[in-house]
């Protein structure tokens, strides 16, 4: 009996790997396809997107500029 129990968990141990295998395996090729599918749909977008002049797609923050009397109430 003990060396039926020790075949079966061999076996399942066997299948076990195989599964985690095959279904790792697709989730690599599912995630890459999906990933690919994406940047093949909206990377053009984002990749043309138009610079203005600079080196770089920062953008600067807008409505925050200081000045002495925005400094003068604060302190």
């Amino acid at each position: 009996m003990n060396s039926i129990k020790k075949s079966v968990q061999k076996i399942i141990a066997r299948v076990q790997k195989i599964l985690i295998f095959i279904l790792l395996l697709c989730l690599y090729i599912v995630g890459f396809g999906v990933t690919k599918l994406f940047i093949y749909v909206f990377g053009k977008a984002i990749s043309s997107r138009k610079n203005e002049g600079c080196d770089t797609f920062w953008l600067e923050a807008q409505g925050y500029a200081s000045d002495i009397g925005d400094c003068e109430r604060e302190s």
